[in-house]
Protein backbone atom coordinates (compact mmCIF):
# COMPACT_ATOMS: atom_id res chain seq x y z
CA UNK A 1 0.00 0.00 0.00
CA UNK A 2 1.28 3.23 -0.66
CA UNK A 3 1.92 6.13 1.67
CA UNK A 4 -0.08 8.77 0.24
CA UNK A 5 -2.42 11.53 2.02
CA UNK A 6 -5.52 9.53 1.34
CA UNK A 7 -4.51 6.22 2.56
CA UNK A 8 -2.57 7.63 5.81
CA UNK A 9 -5.95 10.19 6.92
CA UNK A 10 -7.29 6.50 6.48
CA UNK A 11 -5.10 4.94 8.58
CA UNK A 12 -5.27 7.26 11.39
CA UNK A 13 -8.87 7.65 11.09
CA UNK A 14 -8.89 3.53 11.83
CA UNK A 15 -6.34 3.28 14.49
CA UNK A 16 -8.19 6.20 16.44
CA UNK A 17 -11.46 3.98 15.70
CA UNK A 18 -9.71 0.98 17.30
CA UNK A 19 -8.75 3.09 20.32
CA UNK A 20 -11.35 4.81 21.20
CA UNK A 21 -14.04 1.40 21.11
CA UNK A 22 -10.54 -0.16 23.06
CA UNK A 23 -11.90 2.32 25.62
CA UNK A 24 -15.57 2.65 25.12
CA UNK A 25 -15.39 -1.16 26.18
CA UNK A 26 -13.58 -0.38 28.93
CA UNK A 27 -15.58 1.95 30.25
CA UNK A 28 -19.08 -0.27 29.73
CA UNK A 29 -16.92 -2.70 31.91
CA UNK A 30 -17.62 -0.76 34.64
CA UNK A 31 -21.15 0.53 33.96
CA UNK A 32 -23.61 0.07 37.07
CA UNK A 33 -26.25 -1.81 34.27
CA UNK A 34 -23.17 -4.67 34.09
CA UNK A 35 -25.58 -7.95 33.74
CA UNK A 36 -28.69 -6.87 32.22
CA UNK A 37 -29.91 -7.98 29.03
CA UNK A 38 -29.42 -4.41 27.52
CA UNK A 39 -25.94 -4.07 28.79
CA UNK A 40 -25.19 -7.18 26.94
CA UNK A 41 -26.97 -6.23 23.94
CA UNK A 42 -24.53 -3.18 23.84
CA UNK A 43 -21.34 -5.17 24.65
CA UNK A 44 -22.38 -7.69 22.00
CA UNK A 45 -22.44 -4.11 19.46
CA UNK A 46 -18.92 -2.98 21.35
CA UNK A 47 -17.13 -5.79 20.75
CA UNK A 48 -18.43 -6.56 16.82
CA UNK A 49 -17.39 -2.58 16.20
CA UNK A 50 -14.07 -3.19 17.85
CA UNK A 51 -13.34 -6.16 15.88
CA UNK A 52 -14.18 -4.30 12.50
CA UNK A 53 -12.25 -1.92 12.95
CA UNK A 54 -9.35 -4.26 14.02
CA UNK A 55 -9.85 -6.54 10.72
CA UNK A 56 -9.52 -2.95 8.92
CA UNK A 57 -6.32 -1.78 10.91
CA UNK A 58 -4.24 -5.04 9.93
CA UNK A 59 -5.05 -4.06 6.39
CA UNK A 60 -2.09 -1.28 6.54
CA UNK A 61 1.71 -1.80 6.59
CA UNK A 62 2.81 -2.65 10.05
CA UNK A 63 5.28 -0.25 10.14
CA UNK A 64 2.96 2.74 10.06
CA UNK A 65 1.94 1.98 13.62
CA UNK A 66 4.92 3.46 14.55
CA UNK A 67 4.97 6.38 12.94
CA UNK A 68 3.52 9.62 14.78
CA UNK A 69 -0.35 10.86 13.86
CA UNK A 70 0.90 14.03 12.43
CA UNK A 71 1.11 14.45 8.78
CA UNK A 72 2.55 11.43 6.66
CA UNK A 73 6.84 11.72 6.98
CA UNK A 74 8.89 12.85 3.89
Amino acid sequence: MELNNKNWDDFVHVRWRVQFLRHMLQMHQTSPKRGTAAWAHEEEDYVQRLEEAEMKLILFPAEWHALPDSNIPS
